[in-house]
């Protein structure tokens, strides 16, 4: 058959200017002239005709990105002028790929090798007067192929009643060949293939949701099971333990008492490790200034009568320099004691450290001044923080009496600041005597006893740091020292910025 007689053939019931069938009577006559143009199919729909005279793609895609379609029927026309009537149908974007056949006998055998063929438009009457419905049948019976649509199309109408057809053999539509006409062959397909779209995900769920129950059910009887092992763990155990209580099981509880006792010991031993430590050095200290106070308080005892005035008031102020270094060594004490048991608590508000810095200047500015140093605020103004204002004046205070106490005369003590991210760092640097390496690393630690005199002999605790340091971690900041031994020392603590 040529591409002119295939043409004329498909014209006969295809009209593809106004989508209506042509049924033409038998005078009625084509001529070649008035359908040249239209027999010439184009390139870029990849169209063409192999030696059995049979449409098909070129470039067939996969079958994961087009609608397999099957058609069958003995006649060839049909499965050419099908084609040709959909030859550049798409539906969401997929293409068809159609897979001719001639016979049920065929069409049995495709269908038991393409499981996901969308649809099937199955002639009735082939080998048999019902073969196709014997594919229908085979289909969904034997196959059990629920998801494919199949669309029965008849030349022979009376050959299979449309009802009795569709009930019996799960048929999803029924058409003559003469009523599918080009615009209800586009119909039928669009709902069919919507159909097959729905039902696949429906099923795709299905199968998901019976793996999900499948898995659920596996589980649940994993947690009988497990459960079953539990039960009898727990009698065994049980079992065991009437065993322990006979066999001695009151030994074996002392044994577990002695080693938790043993174990809350070593745990109390380590936390008290540090307070033991520093109060090893107190007992030490807190004697050393009784020393001359005793001393001196009985000679101004027992010689009042022949000391001269000049010699009783050296006696007298080197007797409130002791009182002195032992207040403020219990001040501190006290201080530290107090932050250990928490029972000073950290009320941040906001604070002017331009202010703070001033009133201490102002408070040890006497001090000071018999050294000959300078005290120097160069904080930048207006520079706020927020922190409790109890602990950042005691700390600015012990800063600052450090650094009087280890700078020679005519010295300078400066109290500076900058802004670092969300904190304020501030620095008190000193020209004093400064600190060696070695011993910097001693300065905070409450295990490792350091306190040395000033440069007028001026006594230490050996605390003020650790107060600081105590303090300023309360605050949410931290602290550190930098010195160089003979040229000074400079400590800085950050403090939250306002």
């Amino acid at each position: 058959m040529s591409n002119n007689q295939l043409r004329q053939l498909a014209d006969k019931f295809v009209k593809f200017d106004d989508n209506e069938i042509i049924t033409p009577d038998d005078d009625d006559v084509i001529y070649d002239d008035e359908i040249e143009e239209d027999l010439i199919l184009p390139d870029d729909e990849q169209l063409m005709l192999n030696t059995e005279n049979e449409l098909f793609l070129s470039d067939i895609p996969k079958s994961s990105n087009v609608w397999k379609i099957l058609v069958v029927d003995d006649e060839q026309e049909i499965h050419s002028i099908t084609k040709l009537a959909l030859r550049q149908f798409e539906f969401e974007g997929k293409p068809i790929q159609f897979h001719s056949v001639y016979s049920g006998k065929e069409a049995k055998s495709f269908m038991e090798h393409h499981a996901d063929t969308a649809l099937i438009l199955l002639d009735v009457v082939m080998e048999t007067n019902d073969a196709g419905l014997q594919v229908a049948e085979y289909v969904r019976k034997t196959l059990k192929n629920r998801l494919v649509r199949v669309i029965l199309r008849t030349g022979q109408p009376g050959e299979a009643p449309e009802e009795s057809v569709i009930l019996e053999y799960d048929i999803n539509d029924y058409r003559t060949k003469m009523e599918l006409r080009r615009h209800k062959l586009f119909t039928v397909l669009v709902s069919a293939l919507r159909s097959y779209q729905d039902l696949t995900a429906l099923e795709s769920n299905r199968k998901i949701l019976s793996h999900l129950n499948d898995d659920l059910t596996k589980r649940s009887h994993e947690l009988e099971s497990l459960n079953e092992q539990l039960q009898h763990e727990i009698a065994e155990r049980k079992r065991l333990e009437k065993i322990r209580i006979q066999e001695g099981i009151e030994r074996e509880r002392l044994q577990v008492e002695k080693e938790f006792h043993e174990k809350e010991a070593r745990i109390l031993a380590k936390l008290n490790a540090n307070k033991d430590k520093f109060f090893s050095i107190i007992s030490h200290d807190l004697r050393s200034p009784f020393l001359p106070l005793l001393g001196l308080s009985e000679i101004l005892f027992t010689m009042l009568d022949n000391i001269d005035l000049t010699d009783a008031k050296l006696i007298t102020q080197t007797i409130h320099q002791s009182a002195k270094n032992i207040y403020n060594l219990l001040d501190n004490l006290l201080i530290w004691s107090r932050l250990q048991m928490e029972h000073i608590r950290v009320e941040p508000t906001t604070l002017n450290l331009n202010q703070i810095v001033d009133e201490n200047i102002k408070l040890l500015r006497t001090k000071a001044n018999t050294k000959g140093i300078i005290l120097r605020n160069s904080l930048p103004k207006n520079t706020h923080v927020q922190a409790d204002k109890y602990m950042i004046d005691t700390i600015i205070r012990n800063l600052m009496t450090n650094s009087l106490k280890f700078t020679p005369n005519e010295g300078i003590i400066t109290i500076s600041g900058r802004k670092v991210t969300k904190f304020i760092e501030v620095s008190v640097t000193d020209t004093g005597v400064g600190v060696s390496r070695e011993n910097i690393k001693k300065l905070f630690r409450i295990d490792t006893h350091h306190s040395t005199e000033g440069t007028a002999q001026e006594p230490g605790t050996g605390l003020g740091l650790i107060l600081c340091q105590e303090m300023v971690l309360k605050n949410g900041g931290k602290i550190w020292l930098e010195s160089v031994l003979g040229k000074g020392t400079t400590v800085k603590f950050t403090i939250p910025a306002f």
